[in-house]
């Protein structure tokens, strides 16, 4: 839109600016922007052949400038044509394919724009007064589908990777590394119906990509991407298993309302240090054994208010996360969970770990529940109830700062199960 108010300044001034393309827009440090470099058309006509022909294979120049026909301001309008495409593609406009990639993901107005700016009959191309108008009724972008999803990740590429062509989704059956590069795939069935493979999109610092083709990486340094999924998931297990590169993870507003199974989710994320799962449903979830396995580099956890009510199994939930040193379970409800074998295990920096709101009561395993919590000073127990469970050896072996002062509870099996690991 500021473009356009600065050609329509020009142009309201007869100035016709003659090049407009991205070279000449600046933005400054107010994100204003500037238009700049006018050129006068009829200075072309004083260049020598060579240098005429050379100037005018720039994609900007409109049939009647190249043609040395008569011209008037819609020079200028055939120019905005050129450069609104490519802010869209990041492509250069060539007048074998005008379609904006993915217009499905914009506003099919714009589309409509586009092939009314870069009509080669300058008669039928509309005024720059006339085209403020047409974007003022345009929305910035179209209301997402509710169907769709977006889970965010993160990757680092090195030197040794650039200009390899990659492909970042090839099915949805495993996940593997490749290189330095993290190759993600999807590994669950849902999607053998090709249809609802082609549907889903991908986003590479928030420009889409095609699905099924390779992406080469221009240049080293960290990129986000971006998947849209359809809402019909029932199972998000093994959906980052071994994901070693990855650092941050968005499933704010995933919509997870039908997932059965999150097991294995984050399993062996190394480089992992955040999750969001902010609006995320869990409230069908019954598996989350192994979901975070593993991931050591991962230092603060917020789970408050998932709903974990019908999960049945936690073992080895957070075993491995040696870098924890906060996690949040506020209101996390564990009165269906039967195995918390090796849950909090191998959580090396846990200080403070409040559990006294936990539904212990049909859980039949807790092997080796906070072993090796060698940083353990605190543990809230209130509440916890050992009444069924069959299996607690090795419960809190290793954890050496920890003592009988510091475990709040009322059940005399857990202080004596410390006191034999201790």
């Amino acid at each position: 839109m500021q473009i356009c108010i600065g050609l329509k300044a020009l142009h309201e001034n007869n100035i016709i600016h003659g090049d407009l393309a991205l070279d000449n827009i600046l933005i400054d440090k107010n994100n204003k922007i500037k238009l700049v470099n006018y050129i006068i058309p009829k200075l072309i006509e004083i260049l020598n052949n060579d240098e005429r022909s050379e100037l005018l294979k720039t994609h900007y120049f409109s049939k009647e400038i190249k043609e040395d026909s008569e011209y008037n301001k819609k020079v200028d309008i055939y120019s905005l044509g050129c450069l609104i495409y490519e802010l869209f593609t990041l492509n250069e406009y060539n007048e074998k394919d005008k379609k904006i990639i993915n217009k499905d993901i914009y506003n099919s107005k714009y589309q409509e724009l586009i092939d009314l700016l870069l009509k080669k009959d300058f008669h039928e191309r509309p005024n720059i007064g006339e085209i403020i108008n047409i974007i003022k009724l345009i929305p910035d972008k179209l209301e997402q589908n509710e169907n769709k999803n977006y889970i965010l990740a993160e990757i680092n590429i090195n030197e040794e990777d650039v200009n390899k062509d990659i492909r970042i989704i090839n099915s949805f059956e495993e996940c593997k590394r490749k290189g330095n590069i993290t190759v993600f795939k999807k590994h669950h069935n849902e999607y053998k119906n090709e249809k609802e493979i082609k549907s889903c999109k991908i986003k590479i610092n928030n420009n889409f990509i095609d699905l099924n083709y390779f992406y080469k990486f221009k240049e080293k340094g960290k990129y986000t991407i971006e998947y849209i999924f359809s809402n019909n998931i029932t199972k998000t297990n093994f959906m980052f298993y071994l994901c070693t590169s990855l650092t941050n993870i968005n499933l704010s507003n995933f919509n997870t309302q039908n997932v059965t199974n999150m097991s294995y989710m984050f399993h062996g994320c190394a480089s992992l240090q955040n999750v969001n799962f902010e609006n995320c449903n869990t409230q069908n979830v019954t598996d989350m054994s192994q979901m975070f396995f593993l991931c050591t580099s991962l230092t603060n956890l917020n789970l408050s208010n998932f709903n974990t009510k019908n999960v049945t199994d936690m073992s080895y939930m957070f075993d491995g996360c040696e870098s924890l040193q906060n996690i949040n379970l506020l209101n996390f409800d564990t009165q269906n969970v039967t195995d918390m074998g090796w849950m909090f295990s191998g959580c090396e920096k846990l200080k403070d770990l409040n559990l006294s709101n936990f539904n212990t009561k049909k859980v039949t395993n807790m092997t080796s529940m906070f072993e090796q919590c060698i940083s353990l000073t605190n543990l809230n127990l209130l509440n916890f109830s050992t009444q069924n469970d069959t299996e607690m050896s090795l419960m809190f072996e290793e954890c050496k700062l920890l003592n009988e002062k510091n475990i709040i509870t009322h059940d005399k099996n857990i202080l004596e199960e410390f006191k034999f690991n201790i």
